[in-house]
């Protein structure tokens, strides 16, 4: 009775093996290609442009961001990504219009925290008009929306 022969072994090559996903790293990739993405609305914005560009930005950082330091991206990261995708480009626009205020308002010793407070009162007034603000803001949500959609596609390919 041989028994050496008995017992069967699979080599795994090292490419196929895969780290679990970390949902806390992941998490923080996500933020930070969230901030990076939500400047890229900002910087663009305040040089004139609402681009596809920024909203394409802001979907491949927050998703790459995910993947790399999460090690991968499953279901979940997606989603995750996802919430950041709809909380960012609402924070970045809050940001870019008192951005535009603080401009404005600077030479009279307003802070930009006070121009940024005073963004509902504005609105309300019609000081900025809801349609102007609405306009800009759901042309980014629809970058975001046709990037995020092309880069999500690319990431389950892999």
């Amino acid at each position: 009775m041989d028994f050496e022969n008995t017992l069967e072994t699979t080599e795994v090559p090292v490419a196929e093996i895969k780290e679990p996903e970390n949902t806390a790293l992941g998490i923080i990739g996500a933020l930070v290609g969230a901030i990076l993405g939500g400047a890229s609305i900002i910087l663009l914005s305040q040089l004139g442009y609402i681009a596809s560009l920024s909203g394409w930005a802001l979907a491949f950082c927050t998703l790459k961001g995910y993947e790399l330091l999460g090690k991968g991206i499953s279901k979940k990261g997606v989603v995750i990504c996802a919430v950041l995708m709809l909380i960012t480009p609402f924070v970045a626009d809050w940001l870019d219009w008192g951005l535009v205020l603080y401009q404005s308002a600077a030479e009279y010793g307003v802070s930009y925290l006070d121009c940024l407070m005073i963004i509902p009162e504005f609105l309300a007034d019609g000081t900025i008009t809801m349609g102007e603000y609405l306009k800009n803001l759901g042309m980014i949500y629809l970058f975001v929306v046709i990037g995020g959609f092309y880069t999500v596609k690319e990431a389950f390919k892999k």
